[in-house]
């Protein structure tokens, strides 16, 4: 096949969807199939392609100057792709941000005979859901797709407003590369970090957006600390301009947590694992979330979780094996659960289940393979 992943997030972006695309293009090259990444610079941030990985990228030049409208970029975006489809045909065309993309697959000349597949990663969906001009507006979207994707049962549901037929619908989970994210020694990776020995490491990976939750986790601090007073929580992905940064670093500051708490700013995706491999326990407070790479990564580096009922979190978690399951928003069951898991858990143990269940069941080239039949049952 010929795939082209459509996107207004990519590398170097450090997220989420730059890392799916990613990952899913390079599985799906390894099967044998042509992929290109058709790159929209929406944030005008200028990347170089020698920063943008090994996966053949195409970017969809737009004149901001001409307009500012959706409709109006929809239009130029929607040139854009002819062009592209002049140099590579595609099979399949498939989206991965909402934005005014999803309007240009509109303006794809007439003659494109390859299939249209959009994978909801967005939030946006679970907090509009109740929305009725949101879904009518989804709806007006949706009439271009062939297919749809979801990375979790509960945006599967929220795209039902799409009005993609339901038998080209499907939930496929994120997945993560387990040759890169790999059990390592706590030990020396806490030599490495400069983190101490000693301590009770609690670790998040998520950067600091209101959906991620993770002021609750500082919130929840006070009362671990009382019955873990050697614990050290460790924040990767705050930044000056995140949202909910200056609510962490207050809750911190107001609680004198400064002495228990490291926040070490954005970690670049390949210095994870030494983090990973450092931390005794990660945490997803989530407040809304998809099948969470971070959760992944953590799990295929031998380390258990403590995450929340929401969105895809439980497919990762099986309660007492690779980790517990918690309510969102309250800080009290955050730290109810950090804290069982402290006395409760073998945490060797619940990290070698954690890393044998994503080699069972979340393996890029195993979701390489479930994509490829999903484009074929198209």
């Amino acid at each position: 096949m010929r795939i082209a992943m459509l996107t207004s997030d990519y590398l170097p972006n450090i997220g989420g969807i730059a890392s799916h695309i990613y990952e899913l293009s390079k599985a799906l090259i390894a099967n044998g199939h042509e992929v290109e990444v058709w790159f929209w610079d929406r944030k005008g941030s200028q990347p170089r392609l020698s920063e943008m990985g090994d996966v053949a990228v195409r970017l969809l030049p737009l004149d901001g100057a001409r307009t500012r409208s959706d409709w109006g970029q929809a239009k130029q975006l929607g040139q854009a792709l002819n062009r592209c489809r002049l140099q590579f045909e595609p099979n399949i065309l498939h989206l991965h941000t909402l934005d005014p993309l999803m309007l240009a697959l509109r303006h794809l000349g007439r003659d494109f005979s390859g299939k249209k597949v959009w994978t909801n990663h967005s939030s946006r969906f679970l907090r509009k859901k109740n929305s009725f001009f949101w879904r009518q507006k989804m709806r007006f979207y949706g009439r271009t797709l062939d297919g749809l994707l979801a990375p979790s049962r509960e945006l599967l549901e929220c795209s039902g407003c799409m009005g993609v037929n339901s038998e080209h619908s499907r939930y496929l989970a994120n997945g993560v590369d387990i040759s890169k994210f790999t059990c390592v020694d706590k030990s020396a990776a806490r030599q490495q970090l400069g983190l101490p020995q000693d301590r009770f490491i609690v670790l998040s990976t998520r950067r600091f957006s209101p959906k991620n939750g993770i002021r609750f986790l500082a919130m929840a601090l006070p009362a671990v600390l009382q019955q873990i007073p050697q614990m050290l929580c460790v924040f990767c992905g705050n930044l000056p301009e995140a949202k909910d940064w200056p609510a962490v670093e207050k809750v911190v500051q107001d609680n004198g947590l400064e002495p228990c708490t490291r926040f070490v700013g954005a970690v670049p995706n390949t210095q994870i694992n030494s983090y990973l491999g450092a931390a005794d326990l990660v945490v997803l407070p989530s407040l809304m979330e998809a099948t969470s790479i971070s959760g992944l990564e953590a799990m295929s580096a031998c380390r258990p979780l403590v995450g929340t009922r929401v969105g895809g979190i439980p497919e990762l978690i099986d309660e007492g094996v690779t980790g517990l399951l918690v309510e969102p928003g309250r800080p009290e069951a955050l730290a109810e659960g950090i804290i069982r898991a402290y006395r409760e858990l073998d945490l060797t143990a619940a990290g070698r289940s954690a890393r044998r269940k994503v080699e069972e069941e979340f393996t890029w080239p195993r979701l390489a393979k479930k994509t490829v039949e999903f484009y074929q049952s198209l």
